[in-house]
């Protein structure tokens, strides 16, 4: 389809398509701002390397079947915590405690309808789940009845679950919560309504599509992210002052952002290069997390588990448990005199029970005493006892003991019975001794564990596991897999179907916190690049890719526009795996792919527009094959004059003209017609090409350019090699000859032939002519021919290639100079010889 293309004409190939890709550009740009993300988004981010977790990021999981933590357990974490040097906690479970001065809020009205509200969605969603479990024909009816009683039991647990709330909230643990949070320091507690007193927040907020890709650290309302970061690259937002008309309050922090504020911060919004950024600025700290334009940190998300360490409430109460079982072996080890070469300031029992009440004074403080000097107190006796137990383990307190009841029992001659005492108090300090050793290294393996892990760290306390796709919420049992294709994870959106991977589980609550403090710390977040550098990188493949097609032809633009879309789409997407810089891929590609278009279907006019020029212009000058071909190859192009060395035959009606003045117009014209058209069919089924019709006279040609092409296109080879009886000239010859001897109604033809370059072009007053001066003798010879009693004359031009045929010199032609003579010859119609 090259043909087609005009150089004049190739601008408008550049521009047109560079205009329709340029608009929806803007177009996909202003769709996708925010940005608006999809599955292919996450397709991208699970190729991307894993990113850093951070060591200081500890997850503490409730179990993902009741969400709650007890105060005893809270408690216990909180001062393990404080024993073991954490730097802060975040709690998002809801919890069963109450302050007096309300700080924690009051489970009755705070607790209570968030419990209510979580429970009755449960059992929606559970319901909805089984019916479309049944409907899609997951659940078989026969196994429907024992999935209805699942649901029932499930149930069952929520009620059990709000009765908790109302008949433990007066516990009297709750009170001890408040006391081990101001033992540890600052204790941050997501309040998820919003009149919660405590202004922060830790539930995630979803994309449209379900999917969990951003992580708000301000919104307003508590409940939606109103606030977003206006378009300005001067002025910046307030984000601690978003204010929701419709809530009357001011916008809440995430949880885990005012924990990281407090100890990184403190922190504000700057623009670095038209980005939005959230800086922590401490003592020569700096770190800048990239924001979204609503005010969103689009955190990666560590691969599998999410690469946190974790634990769990019951590691805590493992940790007090092997504590005081070792406690309470210490008084057997007492009481068995194991302690005899110790003082009795240096006794373990003594400096666990110190401490001990220590802590309980901590806990139950209700005086005047700092809670800071409490604390340093009890850290101290702790220490102090731990200090003890190791100092006890590696003294040779056992040894000294055995050999002395060894030296008794050598020494001393007793009687049976009492030899047997002092063996079997020996081997009990034995057995006492090993199995100290062994509660005591079991404790050391527990504390180990939590001390390295919880030294210095960032803590979430939050329900555990991931949120699972497909299955009754808070059940222990394996439920089938009743959720359509991509729900929760995309729902209603038909691209997920093609990106492996889109139903994983979405990530939790705690897990997108734990995201959150991962990203502050590593500083590693995708960036948002500003609106004038996304549309410039999207319209330079763009201006390149229609610059480099814009010569090409339909089939070929179309192919290579549509591969040039996907490369252009992976090349995006390859840049944002390497890098963190997020151009959606869709919108240059989307561009590419609408310039494609816009170019093919011009091309395609442009292809429709020249096939019916041609069809109009050589459609009554050459035969139906060659105008196939013409067609195909889409020359001659409009307006275009050619030049080539062709054989022009003029054919008369020799008594045509002479018997038109007796006869009628109207029979006069029909026999013009007659004639012209068994001319035009003849030379046409040869493959000649009428180039003029005057009267009585059929001009054709042999060789002229419609012919060559339409040959060419075929054979895709030169058709005349311009010499021999390949020559146009021979084939005007014999083409003559043989038809004189097949046509009887060509008895009164006359015909004049002259060869030579001559110019072929169409107009629309004169249609497709040839000039030269082929044509002037073509037409004088056939015009003379009846004054030479001659049916065919030739010039020398074709006489030169004439063989087979006799001929005879008749005369000679003036030229327009009048100084030359160019003789003419006849051709007879003798049978031909062979030379």
């Amino acid at each position: 389809m090259a043909a087609y293309q005009v150089p004049q004409k190739t601008f408008l190939r550049f521009l047109l398509p560079v205009c329709a890709a340029s608009g929806v550009l803007i177009f996909l740009y202003l769709f996708f701002s925010g940005p608006r993300l999809g599955p292919h988004y996450d397709f991208l981010m699970r190729r991307r390397p894993p990113p850093p977790v951070s060591r200081e990021v500890v997850i503490i999981e409730t179990s993902p079947a009741s969400g709650f933590i007890e105060s005893a357990a809270l408690s216990a974490i909180l001062m393990t915590l404080t024993e073991l040097s954490a730097r802060g906690l975040a709690v998002q479970a809801p919890g069963l405690w109450a302050s007096q001065d309300g700080r924690y809020g009051n489970p009755a009205e705070t607790e209570l309808p968030l419990h209510l509200d979580e429970e009755f969605s449960l059992l929606a969603g559970n319901i909805r789940n089984l019916f479309q479990a049944i409907l899609m024909g997951s659940v078989s009816p026969e196994e429907a009845e024992h999935y209805v009683d699942t649901v029932i039991g499930l149930s069952e647990q929520g009620k059990e679950r709000l009765l908790a709330v109302l008949t433990r909230k007066d516990n009297p643990e709750m009170r001890r919560v408040e006391r081990a949070a101001a033992a540890f320091g600052v204790l941050w507690e997501a309040g998820e309504t919003p009149e919660g007193s405590s202004g922060l927040y830790s539930r995630s907020i979803p994309d449209r599509d379900g999917v969990f890709r951003r992580i708000y650290p301000l919104r307003s309302g508590g409940l939606k992210p109103q606030g977003t970061l206006r378009n300005s690259y001067k002025e910046k937002p307030d984000f601690t002052h978003f204010e929701d008309p419709a809530a009357g309050h001011l916008g809440v922090s995430h949880v885990v952002y005012a924990m990281m504020d407090h100890y990184l911060g403190p922190s504000d919004i700057e623009y670095r290069q038209g980005i939005p950024m959230l800086r922590f600025k401490r003592e020569g700290f700096v770190r800048d997390i990239p924001l979204d334009s609503r005010g969103a940190v689009l955190a990666e998300r560590p691969r599998g588990n999410g690469g946190f360490k974790r634990f769990t409430p019951e590691d805590f109460a493992e940790y007090e448990k092997a504590d005081q079982e070792l406690a309470l072996f210490l008084n057997t080890l007492r009481e068995l005199g194991c302690f005899i070469y110790l003082t009795p300031e240096a006794y373990p029992t003594i400096l666990y029970e110190y401490s001990h009440r220590l802590r309980e004074e901590l806990l139950e403080n209700t005086g005047d005493q700092p809670v800071r000097e409490l604390k340093a107190r009890w850290l101290d006796a702790r220490a102090e006892y731990l200090r003890g137990l190791e100092n006890f383990a590696a003294s040779p307190a056992e040894t000294n003991l055995v050999m002395s009841y060894e030296r008794r029992i050598a020494a001393e001659d007793l009687e049976d019975e009492a030899m047997s005492r002092l063996v079997s108090r020996r081997n009990g300090i034995i057995s006492a001794f090993a199995a100290f050793r062994e509660k005591y290294d079991e404790l050391l393996r527990i504390r180990s564990g939590l001390s390295s892990a919880l030294a210095g760290s960032f803590c979430i306390l939050g329900a555990g596991g991931l949120k699972p796709q497909g299955t009754l919420s808070k059940s222990y049992e394996e439920m089938p897999d009743s959720t359509p294709a991509g729900q929760g994870a995309g729902s209603g959106n038909f691209l997920i179907r093609f990106f492996p991977g889109a139903r994983e589980p979405s990530p939790s609550d705690t897990e997108i916190s734990a995201m959150l403090a991962n990203t502050i710390l590593s500083g590693r977040a995708v960036i948002v690049p500003p609106g004038q550098y996304i549309l410039l990188w999207s319209l330079l493949p763009v201006l390149l890719i229609f610059f480099l097609i814009r010569r090409m032809g339909l089939v070929l633009t179309l192919a290579a526009g549509l591969a040039l879309t996907i490369l252009t789409g992976a090349m995006f997407s390859w840049g944002f795996i390497l890098s963190r810089y997020w151009v959606d891929p869709l919108i240059p590609a989307g561009s590419v792919l609408a310039g494609t278009l816009a170019s093919s279907l011009y091309l395609l006019c442009t292809k429709r527009r020249e096939q019916a020029r041609i069809r109009r212009h050589y459609g009554g000058v050459v035969g139906p094959a060659y105008l196939k071909h013409l067609v195909r190859a889409g020359q001659p192009l409009a307006g275009e004059i050619l030049q080539e060395w062709a054989a022009v035959v003029a054919i008369r009606q020799g008594d045509l003209l002479t018997s038109e003045s007796g006869k009628d117009p109207l029979d006069s014209a029909r026999e013009i017609r007659a004639f012209r058209e068994a001319v035009a069919r003849r030379f046409k089924q040869a493959g000649g090409v009428i180039v003029g019709i005057d009267g009585d006279l059929v001009l054709a040609a042999f060789g002229s350019p419609p012919e060559r092409i339409a040959l060419t296109y075929l054979k895709k080879e030169t058709p005349y090699d311009d010499g021999g009886h390949h020559s146009p000239e021979a084939k005007a010859v014999g083409f003559i000859m043989e038809l004189l001897k097949e046509a009887p109604e060509t008895a009164s033809w006359r015909f004049g032939i002259d060869a030579g370059n001559c110019a072929f072009g169409y107009s629309e007053l004169s249609g497709y002519a040839v000039f030269g001066r082929p044509g002037v003798h073509a037409r004088i010879l056939s015009g003379i021919a009846s004054r030479y009693h001659a049916r065919i004359l030739v010039t020398a031009r074709v006489h030169r290639h004439i063989t087979g045929f006799p001929t005879r010199r008749l005369d000679a032609i003036a030229t327009i100079s009048g100084k030359e003579k160019e003789p003419f010859y006849e051709i007879r119609l003798a049978k031909p010889t062979v030379p």
